[in-house]
């Protein structure tokens, strides 16, 4: 009885409530996102052995990895990656994309397709955008900033980077663009930077080099050993070579060496307990080093010994 008495409300109520509904629901942009996973390694972790320093310290690796978090949002990278897109030619940041359908729009297509079906009109011709109508740089590096999400992975050195677009295929391909920009911008700072402590390596290996043979342990050296020197950058095969001759893990430091004899024995190399000695500088270094030239020159005098630790000293 009482539900009879308001019926008149209550099927007012409904009626408004599905119309609200189904607008609601014809209006809504439906949104894709896509999620690429990286894995940010700290760079004490991907040090070259030999070539950087051994920080045996405690380093909290937290802000290294909000910076890298920040570096994937910044709008340097972004700008890289809404170049390689074209972003600018993209409907959904250049203004050009199609309108959500709502109810009202499905009446005015309906009516345009009936009036169509009386009377023929001519086509429309539309006049494709000129190069200088782009968006503002700026504009589409925030547009594409705000759709750029970067989540860390908690207990893990793993980082989701998302995208979200109403394209579920351009979604996936600005997430895995970031991160190969992203992948490849570290890779080249990286290598950038071991590429310029290897040429001060190169340099400081020629200046030491020189040192010695200028001073009076170089003819010393000379009388009993014929150094052949090999590249690892120019000379292929340098690193199985250093394996064969008795390098643990490949050429650990510059220089790295070894001493053969004429049968091609190896009769002692830079080694010590600690490693590759290099140019000896520590006590344990040159020490090592001296019991090289004992072992292997034979005939060496105590009076060649002292001018050798004296350029030793001297470098």
């Amino acid at each position: 009885a009482i539900i009879y008495r308001y019926r008149r409300i209550a099927t007012t109520v409904f009626i408004l409530t599905t119309t609200a509904l189904m607008i609601q629901g014809y209006s809504n942009i439906r949104l894709f996102q896509a999620q690429a996973r990286l894995l940010i390694e700290d760079e004490r972790s991907t040090a070259v052995p030999g070539l950087n320093p051994d920080n045996t310290y405690y380093q909290d690796p937290e802000p290294y990895y909000q910076t890298q978090y920040k570096i994937l949002k910044g709008r340097d990278l972004v700008r890289k990656v809404v170049h390689k897109l074209k972003l600018e030619t993209v409907p959904e940041f250049n203004g050009t994309a199609a309108k959500p359908d709502t109810p009202l729009t499905l009446l005015t297509d309906l009516e345009h397709k009936v009036v169509g079906m009386v009377s023929k009109q001519p086509p429309v011709v539309v006049e494709p955008p000129k190069l200088d109508e782009t968006p503002d740089e700026s504009a589409m590096v925030s547009a594409f900033t705000g759709r750029l999400g970067v989540e860390p992975v908690r207990g893990s050195r793993l980082v989701d980077v998302t995208f979200q677009s109403t394209d579920p295929v351009f979604a996936a391909l600005a997430a895995n663009t970031i991160a190969k920009e992203y992948v490849d911008q570290n890779l080249e700072v990286k290598t950038s930077g071991t590429a310029n402590m290897l040429d001060w390596l190169d340099k400081e290996l020629i200046n030491q080099q020189k040192k010695v043979q200028e001073s009076e342990a170089g003819p010393i050296l000379a009388k009993y050993y014929s150094v052949v020197t090999v590249d690892t950058e120019k000379n292929e095969g340098s690193e199985q070579l250093a394996r064969r001759l008795g390098s643990k893990d490949g050429i650990d430091g510059i220089p790295w060496f070894a001493v053969i004899d004429a049968q091609g024995k190896v009769l002692a190399t830079s080694e010590g307990p600690k490693g590759n000695i290099g140019f000896p500088d520590t006590d344990v270094e040159v020490t090592h080093f001296f019991s090289v030239l004992h072992s292997t020159a034979k005939g060496i005098t105590a009076g060649e010994i002292e001018i050798i630790t004296k350029a030793l000293k001297a470098k």
